[in-house]
């Protein structure tokens, strides 16, 4: 919200990748546990800062695994603009 309404500049040589992501976890039985997604978070302009879209994998092998990790594709980031104009995007953090 700090850099959205453009009352404060955030300031640093790396982005900050906070999850943008919002975890239940479900105890299950012989001590293990699942823990899944329930929503994402949004700045005030409609913004998703998750830096990594979790796709089906599809795949048979176990390797291949159910679903994977993938980085937002600079082609997949959709722009917004602050309070005042300046351009961000989504899908990388802040």
């Amino acid at each position: 919200a700090v850099q959205e309404l453009d009352v404060g500049v955030i300031v640093g040589s790396d982005k900050t990748f906070g999850k943008g992501l919002v975890q239940n976890v479900e105890e299950l039985p012989f001590d293990t546990a699942l823990k899944f997604t329930v929503a994402k978070y949004y700045t005030p302009s409609g913004r998703c800062i998750q830096g990594i879209n979790y796709v089906e994998g599809g795949g048979l092998k176990v390797e291949d695994g159910k679903y994977k990790a993938m980085k937002v594709a600079d082609k997949d980031k959709t722009v917004f603009y602050t309070k005042r104009g300046r351009e961000v995007k989504d899908g990388g953090g802040i």
